[in-house]
């Protein structure tokens, strides 16, 4: 399938149902898995520590998701019932499309998909607020204006990255799909000098740079972090623990206000 943005393949794989985005060079970049029969839950290791999220924000009002994919995260955030009202923002109608023909996308009064830029939304005051944004953007093309996984670099703006700040209540938390590249210290700075508190850990097994950032300016306790854990396993979420993702996290580092020359000494020290 083709749309103005991306080349995309849709197969199955076993019980799997599988979106791919199709590189120039023909290689496949894969962007969504579920489970035909259980589209809610988890299987790869990205998007089940980009749900991390909900340990950062546990019971967050309105949620908004930039990115939509073939919809696993929305499948998962409406089956748990993890937030009142959710709001998806995707570029591309022929993704939206795709989504609710082969991904069986809920359609729920709390839900609304809106096909639209995420930069131009989060520079919208008419927007939000929300306590949590989770910002998960890939395009199938990949140019000049995106890196070579085909994240769009104006995602990499201190302005975007202001607007998604803003777009937040007080006590809001946003979380940030990156991907390891020679800027990526750079990309966790820029964060950093709008967010006063990140979490930032890789997801096992995969590229993916996973950033929590909070505008609280004090850090959340190992203590309540790990009860926020254990009310969530309680759930039974399927094909994760929360338990297990806060182990991943806890291997990561953590900056904090006085924290912002510590990246670049810890990155030299690894290096």
């Amino acid at each position: 399938m083709l749309s103005e943005y991306s080349k995309i393949k849709i197969y199955d794989e076993g019980p799997l149902r599988q979106l791919a985005f199709i590189n120039q060079d023909g290689t496949e970049r894969h962007q969504t898995t579920l489970v035909r029969e259980a589209p809610w839950q988890q299987n790869r290791s990205y998007s089940r520590n980009v749900l991390a999220a909900f340990l950062f924000m546990p019971r967050p009002q309105k949620v908004l998701l930039a990115g939509l994919g073939g919809g696993a995260m929305v499948h998962f955030i409406h089956h748990h019932q993890l937030a009142e009202k959710l709001d998806v923002v995707e570029l591309d109608p022929e993704v939206i499309a795709i989504a609710r023909q082969y991904f069986n996308l809920p359609s729920a009064p709390a839900i609304s998909v809106i096909q639209d830029d995420a930069l131009k939304a989060f520079a919208s005051p008419n927007m939000g607020p929300y306590s949590l944004i989770i910002v998960d953007i890939l395009l199938g093309n990949m140019t000049t204006s995106t890196d070579t996984r085909g994240i769009p670099l104006d995602v990499r703006t201190k302005s975007t990255l202001t607007g998604v700040y803003q777009r937040l209540v007080p006590w809001g938390a946003a979380i940030f799909n990156l991907h390891v590249c020679e800027r990526s210290l750079e990309d966790i700075e820029l964060i950093h000098t709008i967010f006063p508190q990140l979490y930032v850990w890789i997801a096992p097994g995969t590229g993916n740079i996973i950033v929590a950032a909070l505008k609280q300016t004090t850090r959340i306790s190992d203590e309540e972090l790990t009860n926020r854990a254990r009310k969530l396993d309680k759930r039974r979420f399927a094909g994760f623990k929360y338990d297990e993702l806060l182990s991943v996290i806890r291997q990561g580092r953590y900056f904090g206000t006085d924290s912002q020359a510590r990246l670049r000494s810890e990155a030299a020290r690894d290096g």
